[in-house]
């Protein structure tokens, strides 16, 4: 699947690695100590992630950023019930410039750090957002397309395929 036409993506890193797995115990923990709680919460993140494939899908890029900010938003309310840092302070900061620029900018994969991304509806927000880049995050030179990840290297070009 091919992201929508006018949709920019900017993939970034905090330099540290996330413990995934202090990660998971933690949310684990919280969703024994208030299942209901937990549960409107995986619900939410559930549905917003349906709306950001049909987004993504249907070639509304606006949809993907809306959809994206939700689901950050709920990360972060995740985190504070869980007490476990799921939205960095780098990656919050990383969403309010997105959303100042008119986007939206979350974490990717479990949270706690690593690498989040940011989606613009057009390159000049897109590429306010590498200039201005939050202190502590680093703007990777990803590009997603057809063909899968590319990390662009001098000379050359990567590409990582799953096996």
């Amino acid at each position: 699947m091919s992201p929508p036409g006018g949709l920019e993506m900017v993939v970034f890193w905090t330099k540290k690695a996330a413990r995934t797995a202090d990660l998971i115990q933690s949310v684990t923990a919280y969703g024994k100590a208030d299942p209901k709680a937990y549960g409107v919460l995986m619900d939410d993140l559930r549905s917003t992630a349906s709306r950001f494939a049909d987004a993504f899908g249907s070639n509304d890029e606006r949809g993907v950023i809306s959809a994206a900010d939700a689901y950050g938003q709920t990360l972060v309310g995740l985190g504070k019930a869980a007490k476990v840092p799921i939205v960095t302070p780098a990656h919050a900061a990383a969403a309010r410039l997105a959303r100042e620029l008119g986007g939206a900018a979350k974490s990717s994969g479990a949270g706690g750090g690593d690498v989040g991304v940011a989606f613009f509806s057009d390159a000049e927000a897109a590429a306010a957002f590498t200039s201005r880049c939050p202190e502590g995050l680093l703007v990777l030179d990803i590009r997603l397309g057809a063909a899968g990840a590319h990390r662009r290297v001098p000379g050359r070009i990567e590409t990582f395929k799953k096996d």
